[in-house]
């Protein structure tokens, strides 16, 4: 009896742990949300939400964002990113768990890209969105994070 619990609690918590993850979500926005960190055609922060992006570049040398422009009336957009070392690195977004679109899935050299956005194929206007980085070598500390979100607005 007990190993058939102990089985259930552990099966549980296998199905569950994807859906864990707090940062991994398409963002809420509420009254208190300041929302975006804004910016203008050439990268320059407005204000908005500096809690999101890695844009002061975490310890180890990795940066990333934000966006620009931000918020977004045209269906393309750029953000620049560094990584410290060779490594294998995913840009996306998601929209739901089963829905992931890719701007970057590849293993890329140590240095710092800009990489044209094109959404194009699923621009929604007053949209929110959150752009996700991964890197094999970064970790996510609490003043670094690995998302930023994004506004659609004509």
């Amino acid at each position: 009896m007990k190993t058939a619990k102990l089985f259930f609690v552990l099966a549980c918590a296998v199905f569950l742990l994807p859906f864990s993850c707090k940062d991994d979500v398409v963002p809420p926005k509420t009254e208190t949300d300041p929302g975006i960190l804004r910016t203008d055609e050439f990268g320059n922060i407005l204000g908005g939400d500096s809690t999101d992006w890695c844009w002061r570049g975490a310890s180890n040398g990795f940066s990333f964002g934000p966006a620009y422009p931000n918020p977004i009336s045209d269906p393309i957009f750029n953000i620049k990113f560094s990584i410290p070392i060779t490594d294998y690195a995913k840009i996306y977004f998601l929209r739901y768990y089963t829905d992931t679109i890719f701007v970057v899935n590849d293993t890329l050299q140590a240095g710092s890209y800009t990489q044209a956005v094109d959404v194009s194929s699923f621009f929604i206007p007053q949209a929110y969105w959150r752009l996700y980085i991964q890197c094999n070598s970064y970790n996510q500390s609490d003043s670094c994070k690995n998302y930023g979100d994004i506004k659609f607005e004509p």
